[in-house]
């Protein structure tokens, strides 16, 4: 016995259809994936270039540019008593061939505080001696060094120095 078998010929090429559209865009899929693998490895490509680039450019930056900081401590001392005396402190920045790299800075010594003040009489601001005979010591010892025309070249020797 025979069976009549309809097979409907629309179902079959539209599968078929189906079949070769589903093909197709699984090719293009994978084309895109791998177009935008390729992608993403050069942008990995070119950042790890420019981040080699940078550390190198920073190098001869820090080569060039790297600085020295010294810092110089010395007392200004007083002939008549040796235990009035200001400590000072110069800061100086160079490069590694040992030029200035900006303006050398002098700084003089709180007695008390120990604070960095730009001239000697700042030191003694807010406070004074029991005594008006060290009041004058102090001041003689000011004057003295006030009197001086070249103090950075004294500080930066690291000596201490008598004053007359």
């Amino acid at each position: 016995m025979a069976k009549n078998v309809s097979v409907d010929t629309k179902s079959t090429r539209k599968t078929e259809k189906d079949e070769k559209e589903k093909n197709i865009n699984e090719e293009k899929n994978k084309e895109y994936e791998a177009m935008r693998d390729r992608v993403y490895q050069f942008k990995i490509y070119e950042h790890l270039n420019a981040y080699k680039e940078d550390e190198e450019d920073d190098d001869e930056e820090d080569d060039k540019e790297e600085e020295i900081y010294e810092e110089t401590m010395m007392k200004f001392v007083l002939n008549e008593d040796e235990r009035y005396y200001i400590e000072c402190v110069g800061k100086s920045w160079k490069n590694r061939d040992g030029e200035e790299t900006c303006c050398p800075e002098v700084y003089f010594l709180n007695k008390t505080t120990n604070q960095e003040c730009e001239s000697v009489k700042q030191c003694f601001e807010g406070w004074s001696e029991q005594n008006t005979a060290d009041d004058e010591k102090w001041d003689m010892l000011c004057n003295r060094i006030e009197a001086l025309s070249n103090v950075e070249e004294y500080v930066f020797t690291g000596e201490n120095i008598t004053l007359y």
